[in-house]
């Protein structure tokens, strides 16, 4: 559409200004910053202070490092302090179980050379004297070995007392080639003539004769002087038993 204009208008009115009016100030009274309370206040500052520090976080290398310290910590103070004590008494143990042992071997140890003394005395005699003497296995109650044994060259004497003091009887061992003939011509009759008694016991041939005996066995010659009151059946259990 064309709108025609007038020749005769020469310009437009301008528009009217527009009156600013001042905004009337407000009547309200303005606002008091609020204050709290010092009971509140002292309340806050007591929670505040009982609040606990903020967690730092862990990674799980270091939960995994401190759980191995810990472990390695746990095994050295078991292995160092445990095992001290430990061991410490071990020791006494050990050192008191050593020393009993040590006085208990050395009491047997007396005790079984008091029970042999006889037997080490003979041994020794017969080492120095070169006859293979021997102690008997029977002895008669109520007698002993006197010592010492008594020995020369080729020969060793064991003499045993009564306790009662009823007497004593000597065993004489000494080297000797001589048969149980010989023995009996050149020790009994000698001795005794004809008043003797012959035993045959265990393949011996033992020669009794007041209270005394002899006989030979393996180059050994045997010969008992006696004048305790030995009976026939104890003299020939002297013999037998050497």
């Amino acid at each position: 559409m064309d709108i025609a204009r007038s020749g005769s208008v020469k310009r437009f009115a301008a528009h009217p200004a527009i009156k600013k009016t001042d905004t009337p100030a407000s009547s309200a009274t303005p606002d008091i910053p609020h204050k709290p309370h010092p009971a509140a206040q002292r309340a806050h500052k007591k929670a505040a202070a009982k609040k606990p520090a903020p967690a730092k976080e862990v990674s799980a290398k270091q939960v995994k490092d401190a759980a191995i310290a810990a472990a390695l910590d746990s095994s050295r103070e078991t292995k160092t302090k445990k095992p001290k004590e430990s061991k410490k008494v071990w020791r006494w143990s050990r050192r008191s179980t050593i020393i009993a042992a040590f006085v208990f071997v050395l009491l047997g140890g007396a005790f079984i050379t008091y029970l042999n003394l006889p037997s080490l005395s003979v041994a020794i005699a017969a080492n120095q004297s070169g006859v293979d003497a021997t102690y008997p296995k029977y002895v008669p109650d109520g007698y002993g070995l006197s010592q010492p044994v008594t020995f020369a060259d080729g020969e060793v004497g064991l003499t045993f007392t009564s306790n009662a003091g009823t007497g004593e009887y000597k065993i004489t061992q000494s080297e000797s080639s001589w048969d149980s003939t010989a023995v009996l011509e050149n020790v009994v009759r000698e001795a005794a003539g004809d008043n003797y008694v012959i035993n045959q016991e265990r393949g011996l041939t033992i020669y009794t004769y007041d209270g005394n005996a002899a006989w030979v066995n393996g180059g050994i010659l045997y010969a008992i002087e006696s004048d305790a009151p030995l009976s026939g059946d104890q003299i020939r259990r002297i013999a037998t038993s050497l």
